[in-house]
C-alpha cells in the first residue's frame, strides 16, 4: 500500500478505529466536562463498552472494505480523495434579499429556555437592521451589538452548566451507590457486603453453639464455625 495512506486504504482505519475513537472521545468528554480529573477504571470500561457497541459492528467492518475500495475493488474511492478539487467562489448575495421581519416572527419571546439557533438568528437580524438605519446613533448600535453577543454567550454558558451539573450528579450518584455496600445483582448472581457476611458468620456461630450446648457436645472451634458459615453462605449464593 502507498505510504501515508492508511486513513484511506486500510479497512480498519476507515470503518472501525475512526468511529471507535470518535465514539469513546464523545462519551469520555461528557465526564471530563464535569470537572472530574480522575476517571475510575470501571468508568472507563463503561465508556469503552458503550463506544465499542456503537463502532465495532458488522456494518462498519464491511463498510470499511467498501470505503477503502478493496472489496469490491474500486480504486476511484481513494483517488477521488487525493485528487485536487476545483474550488469556486460563491456569488455574493443579492441586495435586499434579507427579510427583516421573518427572524423576529418566532417563538423566541414565548419559549423558555430560548432555542440557541433561533436566538442567534434573531440577534443577527437585529444587528443588520440597526446597521442600515443612519438615524440610530453609533453608541446605540454598539450597545445593541454588545447586548446581543452577551445574550448568546450567557445562553451558551447556562446550557453548559446545566449539562455539566446533570452529568456530575449522575456520576456522583453512581459512585455513592457503589459505596453503600448494599446487595446488588450482577449477571444473575447476588453480591453481599462485608458487613452482611460478618453478621451471617456471627449468627451461624451462635446457632452452632446453641445446637452443641443442647446436644451436650463440646463447643466447636471458632475457625471451624466460621468456615461452616462461609460455606453455607456460598451455597446460598
Amino acid at each position: 500500500m502507498p505510504p501515508h495512506s492508511s486513513h484511506l486504504t486500510q479497512p480498519l482505519d476507515v470503518g472501525v478505529f475512526g468511529p471507535l475513537k470518535k465514539a469513546i472521545s464523545a462519551s469520555v468528554s461528557q465526564l471530563i466536562q464535569t470537572g472530574i480529573s480522575r476517571m475510575q477504571k470501571f468508568e472507563w470500561v463503561q465508556h469503552y463498552s458503550k463506544a465499542r457497541s456503537t463502532a465495532i459492528r458488522p456494518g462498519n467492518i464491511y463498510g470499511g472494505w467498501r470505503g477503502a475500495g478493496l472489496f469490491p475493488m474500486d480504486p476511484s474511492r481513494v483517488l477521488r480523495h487525493i485528487a485536487v478539487q476545483a474550488t469556486s467562489t460563491p456569488p455574493p448575495p443579492a441586495a435586499n434579499q434579507f427579510n427583516h421581519e421573518t427572524p423576529f416572527e418566532n417563538s423566541l419571546i414565548t419559549s423558555s429556555p430560548p432555542d440557541a439557533i433561533v436566538l442567534q438568528s434573531a440577534n443577527h437580524a437585529l444587528n443588520e437592521l440597526i446597521g442600515v438605519r443612519p438615524e440610530i446613533p453609533s453608541p446605540v448600535q454598539g450597545y445593541v451589538r454588545r447586548l446581543t453577543h452577551t445574550t448568546e454567550r450567557l445562553h451558551a454558558e447556562n446550557s453548559i452548566l446545566k449539562y455539566n451539573y446533570q452529568e456530575l450528579h449522575t456520576v456522583v450518584s453512581a459512585r455513592k451507590e457503589r459505596l453503600t455496600g448494599k446487595r446488588v445483582v450482577l449477571k444473575g448472581r447476588n453480591l453481599v457486603s462485608t458487613e452482611e457476611i460478618h453478621k451471617a458468620v456471627v449468627e451461624c456461630e451462635l446457632a452452632t453453639a446453641a445446637k452443641q450446648k443442647k446436644g451436650g457436645r463440646k463447643k466447636a472451634q471458632p475457625e471451624h464455625a466460621e468456615a461452616e458459615a462461609l460455606g453455607a453462605i456460598m451455597q446460598e449464593l
